[in-house]
């Protein structure tokens, strides 16, 4: 492992992974609306999933469990993998279901992404941790 990854790092890869889960959401999306408009109103009505999480969105939910896998599973998601840069805990081990939640709730939705980034850039500026990093005891690292 290396040093903190840069800020410019964590964002292409946060974009790669926001945009893969976009195109897979919307096209998993779309062949359930059809099977939906095929199968009549009771089924395709169930799928009007985006209505269910007004605040959140659907794609939050969707992406914050991508990234608590994703990196419980390897420290790493594809924008990650992509970018060469890796979550760990502090002391370079990997992280637990809990922290990947914690690390993983700062940045899936929009609203505390805002809040998480600006007090990380505040608070933590030589570590480039954001809040919820820092919640978490994670690091996100240049993998060398």
């Amino acid at each position: 492992m290396g040093n903190a990854s840069f800020w410019w790092e964590r964002f292409v890869a946060w974009l790669i992974d926001v945009i893969i889960v976009d195109v897979v959401l919307s096209i998993f999306l779309s062949i359930i609306g059809f099977i939906g408009f095929l199968g009549g109103p009771p089924f395709g009505a169930v799928f009007n999933i985006a209505s269910w999480f007004p605040f959140f969105g659907f794609n939050g939910i969707v992406i914050f469990f991508y990234w608590m896998f994703m990196d419980v599973a390897n420290g790493e998601s594809i924008g990650k993998m992509i970018m060469r840069i890796k979550v760990t805990r502090i002391d370079g081990f990997p992280i637990s279901m809990g922290q990947a939640a914690v690390e993983s709730l700062g940045k899936a939705f929009f609203p505390i992404l805002v809040l998480d980034c600006l007090l990380g850039w505040i608070l933590f500026p030589k570590k480039r941790q954001r809040l919820f990093t820092y919640l978490s005891q994670t690091i996100v690292l240049k993998v060398t």
